[in-house]
């Protein structure tokens, strides 16, 4: 087990996995929607040592407070980047799943200096807004109820985010939907305001998108990412669900060391990965 240190910056709770190496790489691995920094610990503990791994609760995520005012992605973004500049980090690696996919490469594209590249997993990236918002409308409802608070944590919930019901990952779903409280059904809100897949047409940097084989979003998002980005990378994790950082540990932490010890050459590529 890698040290992990428990740290608030600039009101933002991280852990923090450090590097002896001076120059260490340092990546900033940002939650799901419903989860925390806690949803990356096995993933963290996984990456070469040699790297250094932010895990960070987004405004309203785990101990992080929600401000009295909503967020957009746009505010997400900026209050990630006030924690790179508190921490005088230059050239970090990005790595975002699902919501904190979309903050990814929106602090990518506004902090150009800052991020040498991104690693999306899971993405939401749709063709059409229109089907993109319907999609979000048909989602919020399964997880916020009409006063704004998380409704009950399904079976069916759990199922279609893992690929199979699992009563743990049940357990633990529930206690961050509820631990989030309205702040869930605002960050649904963020993202429905977030055009992602314009936004890709701007990133400058390599982006590395990683999908498991049975997220949902991997035949609706892949399609769009190969026409908005050129300089794409492409690995899907046989067998995972959307929540990688949960379902395929191992797997993500391997790809994530491979990424940041061997920089890829400009480009596409794409690669399948198995147990």
């Amino acid at each position: 087990m890698r040290t992990q240190l428990d740290r608030t910056i600039d009101n933002i709770t991280v852990h923090d996995y450090p590097s002896d190496s001076a120059d260490a790489t340092t990546v900033v691995m940002l939650p799901s929607l419903a989860q925390s920094r806690w949803s990356w610990v096995d993933v963290a503990n996984r990456v070469d040592p040699g790297v250094r791994c932010l895990a960070i609760d987004m405004p309203g995520q785990g101990d992080s407070p929600y401000p009295p005012y909503f967020m957009s992605i746009f505010d997400l973004a900026d209050s990630i980047r006030d924690v790179l500049v508190a921490e005088g980090i230059e050239h970090a690696v990005l790595v975002g799943n699902s919501l904190g996919a979309a903050v990814a490469s929106q602090l990518a594209v506004a902090e150009k200096g800052l991020v040498a590249s991104v690693i999306l997993v899971g993405a939401p990236a749709w063709a059409d807004e229109v089907a993109r918002r319907e999609w979000l409308r048909g989602r919020s409802e399964l997880l916020v109820g009409p006063d704004g608070l998380p409704r009950p944590t399904t079976k069916e919930a759990v199922a279609a985010v893992f690929g199979a019901y699992d009563p743990e990952r049940h357990r633990m779903m529930w206690e961050e939907a509820q631990k989030a409280g309205r702040a869930l059904a605002w960050s649904l809100w963020a993202l429905y305001g977030y055009d992602f897949a314009s936004q890709l047409e701007l990133l400058d940097q390599p982006l590395l998108a990683i999908y498991g084989s049975n997220d949902w979003l991997e035949e609706q998002s892949i399609p769009t990412l190969k026409r908005r980005v050129s300089d794409l990378h492409l690995e899907t994790v046989d067998g995972g669900g959307h929540l990688l950082p949960l379902d395929r540990p191992a797997e993500l932490a391997a790809l994530i060391s491979e990424w940041v010890s061997s920089p890829r050459s400009s480009g596409s590529s794409t690669r399948t990965i198995t147990e």
